[in-house]
């Protein structure tokens, strides 16, 4: 495995050609009942870019 991850971030709503960025973390360290799976690609949900434009609500706390 990599030594590190990329991983798409966000720090304000809006445009997500404009408001998310890539960053490198290090791989999380899974606990004793726990896994870490290396993905080659992942689906992008339409909900997701709502989350991001925030035009999806979210839940109250």
């Amino acid at each position: 495995m990599k030594e590190n991850i990329s991983v798409a971030v966000y720090e304000t709503h809006g445009n997500p050609a404009d408001v998310l960025c890539m960053e490198t973390h290090p791989w999380p360290t899974p606990s004793s009942d726990e896994a870490v799976v290396q993905m080659r690609a992942a689906p992008i949900n339409p909900a997701d870019l709502n989350q991001i434009e925030g035009k999806y609500p979210v839940r109250p706390e």
